[in-house]
């Protein structure tokens, strides 16, 4: 098992005591572990031997204001006499938990659930429904009532990213937010500077362009970043995404602004269509009214529907521009 999960360290003896309890383990066996934010690492907070009883689990979480992951070894009994030891892999996530509480465990789950082999994960917000009817209920893959899912991170589509409703909620304000959206609000302003200011302004990086290219090597996001909350209007729990995010956010807009001055000055570009200068225009002004009432129904936000109205009001905008 590796010392580290998605950028997350695991403390000393953590895999050893993992595997441990994968081979070795028995009936009651538990673990309770935790992210520790200021070193981005995972520690096992308590580890328990022959409990009784899940309920016994329960217990030690229920003060407990933060989230938690607990793996739990169940004896479960089958109709045909078969008597087996699944490890139950639960995310605790107590309600009204900030937002960046919830992001960090909610992205390392995917990753757990292969580093832990375990079949799949279950989510509880109250240590009261963590009982062993709730655990052997899904254990069978029935339904229940108790305890809410784990929001899902946000899937990676163009029609989801740019028209859906964001699926995280901001509980907590401080310093740092205010910062790191209101750099990010001046996004929309540098558009408008870069508009108005574009017969005068004179190139500086391009003149140097290797400098353009590590600039823009060192903000590109790897394969594998937080897609947190959605990608027009991101909330990143490290500080790090959130500097890489604003960087190429303001890298590659004027990179691309630069490339097109320079085809446009060596007569290399071609005209924009009129449906898609005023189609893209008309996408902007009204995409706030449906984030706001429209993709309240479940029917607008499916992605056939969002890439479907997109084609038809470029469609429709080149036909009358014929």
């Amino acid at each position: 098992m590796a010392d580290e999960v998605l950028g997350y360290k695991m403390a000393d003896g953590m895999s050893a005591a993992i595997k441990s309890f994968q081979l070795r383990g028995s009936s009651g066996d538990a673990m309770v572990i935790r992210i520790v934010h200021s070193s981005d690492e995972l520690q096992i907070e308590e580890s328990c031997k022959g409990l009784s009883s899940i309920e016994d689990l329960a217990e030690k979480i229920e003060d407990a204001i933060e989230p938690r992951y607990l793996l739990f070894i169940h004896k479960q009994s089958h109709t045909d006499g078969r008597v087996s030891y699944p490890i139950a892999f639960v995310v605790f996530m107590p309600p009204n938990v900030p937002a960046s509480l919830k992001m960090m465990y909610t992205r390392l789950v995917p990753a757990l659930v292969e580093k832990f082999r375990v079949a799949k994960q279950f989510s509880l917000s109250d240590p009261e429904d963590l009982t062993t009817e709730w655990l052997e209920e899904k254990l069978a893959g029935r339904s229940t009532t108790s305890g809410p899912k784990i929001a899902r991170e946000p899937p990676s589509s163009a029609a989801s990213a740019g028209f859906g409703v964001p699926r995280f909620q901001i509980t907590t304000f401080d310093t740092n937010l205010v910062l790191y959206y209101h750099a990010f609000r001046q996004l929309m302003t540098l558009g408008f500077v870069v508009t108005l200011t574009r017969a005068s302004a004179a190139p500086v990086a391009s003149r140097a362009w290797p400098l353009v290219l590590f600039g823009l090597i060192l903000l590109c996001p790897s394969t594998s970043f937080t897609l947190a909350g959605m990608i027009t209007y991101p909330w990143f729990p490290k500080t790090a995404d959130r500097l890489l995010w604003l960087g190429g956010s303001f890298v590659v807009p004027l990179a691309l602004d630069r490339i097109g001055r320079t085809f446009a000055a060596a007569g290399a570009d071609l005209p924009l269509p009129a449906s898609v200068g005023v189609g893209t225009l008309l996408l902007y002004f009204v995409h706030p009214l449906f984030i706001a009432v429209f993709a309240r129904f479940p029917v607008f936000r499916s992605e056939p529907f969002l890439l479907t109205t997109t084609a038809l009001v470029f469609c429709c905008l080149a036909a009358t521009s014929l």
